[in-house]
């Protein structure tokens, strides 16, 4: 019998989203993972989209629980963004 390749570390689960994002812009874009792509091209686009978007404020809101591993673009926000406003709010508590 071979050996079994070691499993990949687990992956944290993500927060539940809210129903506001079901009607996200991002949700009937043509290419899949584009906002979370590390093309800079993809992720201006992302960013583009999500300030169109009318779930931008609730998308925002729950992106802030994401742990800071995830690097896609959600509200309009990248990883550097949401940890910055994390440390802000930490500081204002």
């Amino acid at each position: 019998m071979a050996a079994q390749p070691p499993r990949p570390p687990a992956q944290p689960s993500l927060p539940r989203q809210p129903d506001e994002l079901r009607g996200g812009l991002c949700r009937s874009h043509g290419e899949p993972g584009w906002w979370s792509s590390n093309r800079p091209s993809l992720r201006e686009a992302a960013v583009h989209v999500c300030h169109s978007c009318p779930a931008l404020q609730p998308c925002a809101a729950w992106s802030l629980a994401l742990p800071g591993s995830d690097k896609a673009i959600y509200g309009g926000l990248s990883s550097a963004d949401r940890q910055r406003l994390a440390a802000k709010r930490q500081r204002a508590a």
